[in-house]
């Protein structure tokens, strides 16, 4: 190779790695110009496997573009699974449309709870609990489970943190889940 061509690749390199890092500092801008309603989430629009591991958990699965599964393997763990979604749209308003069209079957027909949560920088907290026919599926598989749903919006991402626990576990303890996720997307979107 001459000279020329290699300060020609250096050059394209060093320019890939610019636009890389200028991106990486400016998630919103990128993600909504990357239409994500179609395409997959970035990694660090997700719970950091760190806190998770904290939490007693290990990733399962990040298959699902828009989904990241923790589960605990241990049977007398405190949280069983946690299920991290995010789904972004062009804007708000259309977040906001998905999220008032789908809150029942997001809730996995569960039923609407109203503890007194504070999650700062979101928008239109709904928490549920497990349905009373997941209570009878439950007891009929030998699971001795509770399940709370927290939906919500951070701008234009709609979140749903889904999580697993034994039965002594409150919604105020399964919500620190739902506050990393909310604290995730402040970072992303650097408020």
């Amino acid at each position: 190779m001459t000279r020329t061509s290699l300060k020609r690749i250096f050059g394209l390199a060093l320019l890939a790695i610019i636009a890389c890092s200028f991106s990486a500092f400016q998630p919103a801008k990128a993600l909504r110009a990357s239409g994500i309603k179609h395409d997959s989430i970035a990694p660090y629009f997700f719970v950091a496997d760190t806190f998770m591991a904290q939490n007693g958990l290990q990733l399962k699965s990040d298959e699902n573009p828009h989904m990241r599964v923790w589960y605990n393997p241990l049977k007398t763990s405190k949280y069983k699974t946690v299920n991290d979604i995010r789904i972004g749209f062009e804007n708000h308003k259309a977040a906001l449309k998905f999220f008032k069209k789908n809150l029942k079957g997001n809730s996995e027909n569960g039923t609407e709870i109203h503890p007194s949560l504070v999650i700062p920088g979101i928008s239109d907290l709904h928490v549920y609990k497990e349905s009373d026919q997941m209570v009878k599926d439950n007891k009929v598989s030998g699971l001795n489970q509770r399940y709370y749903f927290f939906l919500f919006l951070v701008d234009y991402v709609y979140v749903k943190v889904f999580v697993a626990t034994d039965t002594s576990t409150t919604v105020e303890e399964a919500a620190v889940f739902a506050k990393e996720a909310a604290k995730t997307m402040h970072l992303v979107f650097g408020k």
